[in-house]
């Protein structure tokens, strides 16, 4: 079974406004917007990923995030 990244991206944004950080969910939407490209949207998604770990999120959503960011960097190896 394969690794749906925009379904995984969707639910951690739908996650973070939920949890009262929709700066942050609005902040994954548009990475995914504003790409031209693939690699150009997981990049800005990896950057902005790795950027939203330091605010005070449960366990739950930053394993969530460690695991789309560890799917995205084996993807752009």
């Amino acid at each position: 079974m394969s690794f749906d990244f925009y379904k995984e991206v969707h639910e951690i944004e739908v996650e973070l406004t939920r949890n009262g950080y929709s700066d942050l969910g609005q902040l994954i939407k548009d990475s995914v917007r504003q790409g031209s490209t693939g690699t150009e949207i997981f990049m800005a998604l990896r950057y902005n990923l790795k950027n939203i770990k330091k605010h005070n999120l449960n366990e739950k959503l930053l394993n969530r995030i460690d695991v789309l960011i560890k799917y995205i960097d084996k993807s752009l190896n």
